[in-house]
This record gives C-alpha cells, sequence and structure tokens, in this order.
C-alpha cells in the first residue's frame, strides 16, 4: 500500500491519530476528507476517506446538514402540536389581521411579550373584545422566534375548561403510557410558554381550583412565561375562585383590554 502524506498528528500516552491525505473533497466547502489512522488503547484504527451517504460532505459538513434537518423536523413537530390546539375560529388569527386601532396599548404589550416572553402577562376584559385572538397570535410569534435553544419556542395555547378535561382523564387513567390528550399537571408547569385562555369560566370544583393552582404556582416557581386571559374582573376571580388562586393568577402584569366586542362588527 503507498503511503500517503500525514497532514495531521495526534499523540498521547502512547496513542495516536493520524489524518493522511486523500483524493475525496467536500463538495460543500472543499475541504479534504482525510483517511485516519490510529492507535488508541492499543485497538488499530484505520478509516478510509469517505462520503456520508447522503451527499459528497465532509464530516463537519454533514453534521451541519443533519443538526439542520433535525432543527427542521423538531420546529415541523412542535408547530403542528402547537397549531392543533387552537380553535376552528381564530385558526387564521394573527398580530397582522389584528386592529389595534380601540387599544394599541394591549396590542404592543402582547406583541412585546410574543416576542421575548417572561414573567407573566393576564389580559382581562369584557367576552368578545379580541384576548383570545392575541392569544393565538402570541403563539404564532412564540413559535417563529429566533431563540438560541429551540426548546424555547415549545408553546401551548389551550381553553382553561379543557386543559381541566385532560387533568381530570389524565387523575383516571392508571395507564403507564397514556394515550395522546392525557397529560399531568407537571407537563404543564415545565413548557416553556403557556397560553391559558378564558380563565373563570370552569366549573369551580375542587379538583379544578387545586389543579389550577398547582399549575400557576409551579410555573411562578420556575419563572415559566404564562399568558392568561380572563373575562371577569380581578375583583371577581376571587369570588368564584378563591383569593388563593387569584393571587396566582394576577402574578404579573394585568392589563384590561378595551373595544367591542368585534364579534358583533365582523360583516354578516
Amino acid at each position: 500500500m503507498v503511503e500517503t502524506e500525514v497532514i495531521k498528528f495526534t499523540q498521547c500516552d502512547g496513542n495516536f491519530i493520524e489524518l493522511r491525505a486523500s483524493k475525496l473533497y467536500c463538495e460543500k466547502c472543499g475541504q479534504m476528507i482525510f483517511d485516519v489512522r490510529g492507535l488508541i488503547q492499543e485497538v488499530n484504527i484505520a478509516v478510509e476517506a469517505h462520503y456520508p451517504a447522503v451527499g459528497k460532505w465532509c464530516p463537519e459538513c454533514f453534521i451541519k446538514w443533519l443538526d439542520e434537518r433535525h432543527d427542521a423536523e423538531w420546529n415541523a413537530a412542535q408547530r403542528n402540536h402547537a397549531t392543533r390546539s387552537i380553535p376552528a375560529n381564530l385558526a387564521n388569527a394573527c398580530f397582522e389581521n389584528f386592529d389595534p386601532s380601540e387599544d394599541m396599548e394591549t396590542f404592543m404589550a402582547v406583541n412585546t411579550w410574543a416576542r421575548n416572553p417572561h414573567g407573566n402577562l393576564i389580559l382581562w376584559g369584557k367576552p368578545g373584545n379580541g384576548k383570545s385572538h392575541l392569544g393565538v397570535a402570541a403563539l404564532k410569534q412564540i413559535l417563529s422566534n429566533p431563540v438560541p435553544r429551540r426548546h424555547d419556542r415549545t408553546v401551548e395555547f389551550i381553553k382553561t375548561h379543557a386543559l381541566i378535561d385532560k387533568l381530570r382523564k389524565a387523575q383516571m387513567d392508571d395507564d403507564d403510557n397514556p394515550p395522546p390528550g392525557h397529560y399531568a399537571p407537571q407537563d404543564y408547569i415545565v413548557i416553556p410558554n403557556l397560553i391559558l385562555d378564558d380563565v373563570g369560566v370552569e366549573r369551580p370544583t375542587e379538583f379544578c381550583l387545586e389543579s389550577l393552582y398547582g399549575i400557576l404556582d409551579g410555573r411562578l416557581e420556575r419563572s415559566k412565561p404564562t399568558m392568561i386571559t380572563c373575562n371577569l374582573h380581578p375583583d371577581k376571580v376571587g369570588e368564584r375562585l378563591s383569593d388563593r388562586l387569584a393571587s396566582r393568577i394576577f402574578s404579573g402584569k394585568v392589563i384590561e383590554v378595551k373595544g367591542r366586542d368585534r364579534r358583533l362588527l365582523r360583516p354578516v
């Protein structure tokens, strides 16, 4: 066998690695793909220069391509999961088609929060004035945020009564591998971003109150950002859901959403 030029030699404690010249070059960056020779813990290493099955690339370009593919797959899966939770009547809701003319302050506050979620943001006001629309718009913004860790884009929008139903089903299910749609409170405590819609419309049973308290208290302890919408005046929330839970619901920036019922303004 004809010995080729040693490009790089590394040695330590009797172990060594040689990178030898080859005739293969990466089509992405132009870098040579080396033959590898060596001895690691008395085991001879001999890897001929070769291309990955997916393309004529060097290891660095292959790993970068693999990371990009995994990112794309994760993003698609997360987007699919998050958008499935959006009610059909709000499927097209976004910041671009929300008219902020009647309440620019709220619009800007939600937009700012969604671009860099931190702390709690609570919107309360009369039914129909766009709170849920803004919640869905915030979800879509979070999904597209350029963040260092893709996990930080994980988000769920859920109606409070639907959340309680899921938790109740999970409590009754003894299966170690529950089917999709069955969740434990811990899932909602640790999810990076949660948008909890229509707090206060659910029946305030003991299970409901304890579940909501546990989730909101756990998220506050872990500094997990939460957006909450509510049709009740803050003073009425304590009367309906207990002062103990109300203190957790309104632990953050509280904004009264103004404006007319947007449902009544839609053209027939």
